[in-house]
């Protein structure tokens, strides 16, 4: 019978092997201080690293020189409650597939911070990790055409390049495209894809990134869409401490910021002019941006099928503090030319004539620099980067009030997780999570 969760924070550590090349395993689970693992909806991959305690001189035996294979098996207890959520690190159970061959253990990069005791009896340093697609990555290149729709396109370069087993969560996008990759490293022609797509909902702006539940690339969109993977709030505002899931739901500590609004000026956020270079038919196209105007045909956090109030409201034109260019060569003509020599139809691509690039500017820039928190809580292994968090924290009030404040009105609703940083510390068998979180809209007014 599986062991229940007994207090907010504890972890069961399945697994911690490393193999040296040549080398049979060797077990790290009584040597590991502390491990770490980062996912972020920026990175196409999880890095970490585990901090190493020893005395066996296992540097030099076996020896560890930053190329080793680890395995990580490491997950929460299930909860009690048969309601709950089973928060279970299962996906972090990376194997050898004998049958296929295929190996997705973290990859061991590096060997970093190492110390010595003074009498040199005892050794600690770091090894660092990341997915096995990550070292792949940088010694691929990719300078070929792909064609199809965006997911088509991306599961070529992916399965071609990288071969990786891991799922791979793909957006539809119903658009043929045919591009010309130009000698980049196939994470990096992910992203060139990525800067040309649609999803059904004409949304551009795509994310490609790795979680616990593998490769995700997919559109803000799909992001905002989703319901609340967890709850916050604060236990000083009422939650009550004696209930597990209360502590694991409790926030211990934050920081909080507002937008800045010279660097959405600055940064095209808040508005921007695209200027197309038609070098076939010698002309220029303005296309101006407007964020206010343009904020309720785009998709934005929502908090409870509500759509938010955006950030700065205002009559102001900022469509001149940001230029973005982009050259175009291509004929709108239909039918023949007088010369008779061409027949055909072309427009616009779309990027330009719906002028996805500046909207694609300001949505990401927000990812950046709109309502965030940055806080911390008790580990939990059901917590994954590019997921959905309900947050609710209460506004200030006068010290002598009895009660704590209503709900604060931008720190509340639905947020998008967008880093989280996975600490498990051995001593106190204590898991952590910091996170950083974002929303791109402000709740309105009651």
């Amino acid at each position: 019978m599986i062991r229940e969760l007994q207090y907010a924070g504890e972890y069961n550590l399945l697994s911690l092997e490393l193999e040296a090349p040549g080398s049979p395993a060797v077990n790290l689970e009584t040597l590991v201080l502390e491990i770490e693992i980062v996912e972020d909806i920026d990175l196409p991959g999880i890095f970490g690293q585990c901090i190493i305690s020893e005395t066996a001189n296992l540097t030099n035996i076996l020896p560890i020189i930053g190329e080793e294979k680890l395995e990580l098996i490491i997950q929460t207890p299930p909860l009690a409650d048969p309601r709950a959520p089973q928060p279970e690190f299962d996906k972090k159970e990376y194997f050898v597939d004998r049958q296929k061959g295929i190996d997705t253990r973290f990859d061991v990069y590096a060997v970093d911070f190492k110390v010595h005791s003074e009498n040199f009896s005892q050794a600690t340093y770091a090894l660092k990790f990341c997915s096995p697609e990550v070292l792949k990555n940088n010694n691929k290149s990719v300078s070929y055409s792909v064609n199809g729709t965006a997911q088509e396109m991306v599961n070529q370069v992916m399965q071609r390049e990288l071969s990786s087993d891991k799922t791979m969560t793909t957006v539809k996008t119903d658009t043929q495209k045919n591009i010309v990759i130009p000698n980049l490293d196939p994470f990096s022609a992910v992203a060139y894809i990525a800067s040309v797509s649609e999803d059904g909902k004409s949304d551009p702006n795509f994310k490609f990134f790795e979680n616990n539940d593998g490769f995700q690339y997919t559109s803000l969109t799909e992001l905002y869409r989703q319901k609340p993977h967890w709850e916050f709030g604060m236990s000083s505002a009422g939650i009550n401490a004696q209930s597990l899931m209360s502590q694991l739901q409790s926030l211990t500590g934050q920081n909080m910021k507002h937008n800045d609004k010279q660097l959405d000026i600055k940064t095209g956020v808040l508005g921007s002019n695209l200027l197309v270079h038609d070098i076939y038919n010698k002309r220029y196209l303005n296309k101006p941006y407007n964020y206010v105007q343009d904020y309720a045909t785009e998709e934005h956090i929502e908090d409870d099928g509500k759509k938010n109030l955006p950030i700065y409201s205002s009559t102001e034109d900022f469509s001149t503090s940001r230029t973005f260019y982009q050259v175009m060569s291509i004929k709108e003509e239909n039918g023949k030319q007088f010369d008779g020599r061409f027949t055909g139809s072309y427009k616009i691509p779309n990027e330009l004539a719906k002028n996805q690039t500046s909207r694609r500017a300001s949505q990401m820039q927000l990812l950046n620099q709109a309502f965030e928190i940055e806080c911390q809580a008790a580990g939990n292994t059901n917590l994954t980067a590019g997921k959905m968090v309900k947050l609710e924290i209460p506004k200030a009030v006068d010290s002598k009030a009895e009660d704590y404040g209503e709900p604060d009105r931008f720190f509340q609703g639905n947020f998008l997780m967008t880093r989280i940083k996975h600490v498990f510390h051995s001593e106190g068998k204590e898991h952590k999570v910091y996170m950083h979180m974002v929303k791109d809209g402000q709740v309105p007014v009651k």
